[in-house]
């Protein structure tokens, strides 16, 4: 009898331990793209400094509504985090406190964000500017990606990511 109640409950918590793994990997990132020429490419050699600039800690500066809502790290922010496409006028402007800015991660929270395109045109405000990582809050797919991100300069390589929240 003891010898049961010990296999149920090995088995109860083996299938609450996959249902909770389950749901995690849906939470996490699915995978990093590239648009390289209006393709994709999944894997590239020298991604070394752009996961290091994107998954490591730097100073950034946090936007959202065009508003610096916080700060982290000490000095001259290096990547700049905006939340919607309400901040894009940041990237028109002159503001030598992000002459150092290498990566600026847009986080999309639905598909109509992608009707407001990120036009790379007019970045000059942004000299170092390396990085632009794309994270949707639902599945994008790279034409829409492609369709988002208008005169793409040579300099600045795109990423993008469907992140699925918890």
């Amino acid at each position: 009898m003891k010898n049961k109640s010990i296999i149920t409950f090995c088995t109860l918590l083996f299938c609450l331990s996959a249902l909770l793994y389950s749901n995690n990997t849906l939470a996490q990132e699915h995978g990093i793209y590239e648009l390289v020429n209006n393709q994709i490419v999944q894997k590239s050699n020298n991604r070394n400094d752009f996961y290091n600039l994107s998954k490591k800690l730097h100073p950034t500066h946090y936007f959202e509504n065009n508003t610096l809502k916080n700060k982290y790290g000490e000095g001259a922010p290096v990547r700049i985090s905006l939340k919607g496409t309400n901040g894009f006028s940041l990237l028109n402007q002159q503001n030598s406190n992000y002459n150092g800015v290498k990566l600026i991660t847009i986080t999309l929270k639905n598909e109509s964000d992608l009707n407001t395109p990120l036009d790379l045109s007019n970045t000059q405000g942004f000299p170092q500017l390396q990085y632009i990582y794309i994270k949707c809050l639902f599945s994008c797919t790279a034409s829409q990606i492609e369709r988002f991100v208008k005169n793409p300069n040579d300099s600045i390589r795109i990423f993008y990511t469907s992140v699925r929240p918890s």
